[in-house]
């Protein structure tokens, strides 16, 4: 199971992705890779908002079954949680259909 959650601490935010789907053999697992493809599409969205230096602070590291990602903004910035939001909302709509399989708190 994939769980996937996103939270805010103080003035950073930590999205964490953990787990294999199990929904199939891995490398035919299509549910696997939907949730990655959205873990990387949040990541470049995050890098190249800090290349544009609109985050104080950005981290992230990738393992076979376990993403996180850290980021402050510079200032608060509802355009940029906008666009999070939007690829978050990946991961509700693969909870609401694939439940056995995803899980998010987001």
């Amino acid at each position: 199971m994939t769980r996937v959650s996103f939270v805010q601490y103080r003035d950073s935010y930590i999205f964490q992705c953990t787990g294999h789907t199990g929904f199939a053999q891995s490398g035919e697992d299509i549910l696997c890779s939907a949730v990655s493809v959205l873990c990387y599409t949040l990541d470049e969205y995050l890098q190249r908002a800090h290349s544009e230096g609109r985050l104080k602070r950005y981290e992230s590291s990738f393992s076979s079954a376990d993403v996180t990602v850290e980021f402050e903004p510079v200032q608060e910035d509802g355009a940029l949680l906008e666009a999070v939001r939007a690829v978050l909302g990946g991961f509700i709509l693969l909870a609401e259909n694939y439940g056995d399989y995803v899980i998010a708190d987001v």
